[in-house]
């Protein structure tokens, strides 16, 4: 596709179907197809729902200039859930809207996230995805072929119950025992209900269609593991003909079932003469539908209501005048004026001026250099997202180092409960803390749904009751760290479909706020006018949530021009009162990502905070 000059090609996913949290990889070539310099303000890929990674930004594609490119969303920042996803290749021009080019379709298959790497749905029941999407393939006997055999690639109507596909596994001059399972979320105690639709061809040549040769054994069974039984139901009349076969069961107490879908073609062999098997010996599955009810829950039996003792009335009320009595009869005291409210001072100390260390790999030589020739004070680290435990000692090493806190990374847009949230950022934090890092942030914009929000709380106080519970846990095992409260993707412009916005979300997520030992505010800007309201924004959290400290976690202009960034920072880091430090996002990337928040990409950024 060509837009105002620019042609986007060979524009691909690398897989057709991930699991919900995974990285997603994609290729696209694009070129200059005019005899002039075209500036490119943004160009990467972009999914429905908005979410945009941005690949090239601030680019001058120079004439006949081509690039082949790959980039992926970290962490799943589109696969929130299965189903399929539409992902398009999108452009901006200086000045100009987000368009969208080509698009590919992904297929979100599943997640290993939940107990025992089971789907919260059955996946590509009808078979119409491609790769037998979202069921695992076994076999007993034999060596049968699994193919999905669908009525757009040239298959027969006879072999697909429903829709346009179906699922055929074959066995040629081979008797074979095999078939498909899936593993689905299911509460204990649920009735579990699956029904599929079955079919077998078998004949001593390849005329399809014709009737199959009925001395053949065939048997098509239907399954379900419920963690406690395994139980089969055999497929009605399946020669030739679609039979149905239906299984209710209840799940066990692990949280989900396994179903399968099994065909036993020519077991056991009494094919007349010996002469077992025939030439063309096929099972077809489709139309797999399953039904979850979760069981019944018990009302609370109320404890029985014992009445109350007798009370003597008029006694209680004579002993009731002779304390009134005795009381009138002391001698009256005035109490001691309270001490005056002194409200808390709000520090004018400047800022530490902070910047988060390179994300996705170990920092580089070139990354301690510009730590140095800046003068950085503050360096929040990345563990889990690329920090190593070797790099502290080199940052404490820096003479104008001060301060290092961490982010604790741990992707949050999955089905996470606060438990495991709380086991897996144990083993993160750890060496961290045994090497003096005691400033810790839990979680990440938790506002955006590709950050939690939807997946593991629904609203500010959703969150505040998991935050307390996954620090609660951390506080017990690290009695001297400082957890903060997370900084918020500011809801600017509102985007309701990606984020809930940041105030409402703080001001219900107030129990956690009131256990945090710090609070983290988030800040972004594009040009002059905005650093102003960003300046603001931070200002006004210190004010608010003093004496608690506050500490700029995030700050960055990602879309202005590159050569007015450097005078931005430093007006931004002038600016705070009564903040702690500031973190700039970001020193350096390994994936290439974030090229336009990069500080080895900001014309004079050494000069000019080096020279502050």
């Amino acid at each position: 596709m060509i837009l105002n000059g620019v042609e986007v090609y060979d524009f691909r996913l690398e897989q057709s179907a991930v699991a919900p949290g995974a990285n997603v990889w994609f290729l696209f070539s694009f070129r200059n197809i005019t005899p002039s310099p075209i500036k490119i303000a943004a160009l990467g890929c972009i999914s429905n729902d908005g979410a945009f990674q941005r690949s090239w930004t601030n680019y001058t594609l120079g004439p006949g200039q081509a690039h082949d490119w790959r980039d992926h969303f970290s962490g799943g920042n589109v696969i929130l859930y299965p189903g399929l996803h539409y992902l398009h290749i999108a452009i901006q021009f200086p000045g100009g809207a987000v368009e969208r080019m080509s698009d590919d379709l992904l297929q979100a298959v599943g997640t290993n996230d939940l107990p025992g790497g089971a789907s919260p749905t059955i996946v590509n029941p009808d078979f119409e995805l491609p790769d037998l999407a979202g069921w695992s393939r076994f076999t007993l006997a034999g060596s049968p072929e699994f193919n999905r055999e669908s009525m757009d690639e040239g298959a027969s109507a006879l072999a697909v119950h429903t829709g346009r596909s179906s699922l055929r596994i074959m066995g040629k001059y081979e008797c074979f025992e095999a078939g498909v399972s899936q593993k689905v979320l299911a509460a204990p105690g649920s009735a579990v209900e699956l029904k599929a639709a079955g079919k077998t061809w078998c004949r001593n040549d390849t005329s399809w269609g014709q009737p199959s040769d009925p001395n053949v054994n065939i048997e098509l069974s239907i399954g379900i593991d419920t963690g406690e039984d395994m139980v089969w139901s055999k497929v009605s009349n399946p020669m030739d003909t679609w039979g149905k076969g239906t299984i209710i069961e209840t799940a066990g107490p692990q949280g989900f079932v396994t179903i399968y879908l099994k065909s036993n073609l020519g077991f056991p062999h009494t094919y007349p003469g010996g002469h077992w098997p025939v030439a063309s010996m096929a099972s077809f599955w489709d139309s797999v539908t399953l039904k979850i009810t979760p069981p019944p829950v018990e009302p609370p039996v109320e404890p029985p209501v014992t009445p109350p003792a007798t009370v003597d009335l008029s006694a209680v009320m004579a002993k009731l005048d002779a304390i009134l009595a005795a009381i009138a009869a002391l001698s009256p005291v005035t109490p001691p004026a309270p001490p005056p409210v002194v409200p808390p001072p709000v520090t004018t100390t400047p800022a530490l001026v902070g910047i988060n260390v390179r994300t996705g790999g170990r920092m580089l030589a070139t990354d301690f250099d510009m730590i140095r020739a800046c003068r950085i004070e503050a360096v929040k680290l990345m563990p889990g997202g690329g920090s190593e435990v070797d790099e502290i000692p080199v940052l404490l090493s820096i003479p104008s180092v001060q301060l290092l806190m961490a982010r604790v990374y741990i992707e949050a847009n999955r089905l996470l409960s606060s438990g495991q949230y709380a086991i897996d950022a144990t083993g993160i934090i750890a060496p961290f803390y045994e090497r003096g890092v005691k400033l810790f942030e839990i979680t990440n914009e938790p506002n955006l749904k590709n950050e939690g929000w939807t997946y593991n709380w629904q609203d500010g106080a959703t969150f505040a009751e998991y935050w307390v519970r996954v620090v609660t846990a951390l506080r017990a095992r690290f009695p001297q760290a400082l957890f903060g409260f997370p900084g918020l993707s500011p809801d600017v412009p509102p985007m309701p479909s990606i984020r809930l916005n940041d105030e409402a979300f703080i001001l219900t997520a107030a129990p956690a706020v009131a256990k945090a030992d710090w609070i983290g505010v988030h800040a972004y800007f594009q040009n002059d006018a905005e650093v102003g309201l960003a300046i603001a924004r931070c200002n006004s959290y210190a004010a608010r949530y003093a004496p608690k400290p506050v500490y700029v976690t995030e700050f960055s202009n990602a879309n202005g021009p590159m050569e007015s960034k450097a005078a931005q920072y430093l007006t931004f880091y002038r600016g705070l009162r009564g903040v702690k430090a500031a973190i700039s996002f970001i020193l350096s990337s390994a994936s290439g990502n974030f090229q336009s928040e990069c500080w080895d990409h900001i014309p004079n950024i050494v000069q000019t905070i080096g020279g502050r």
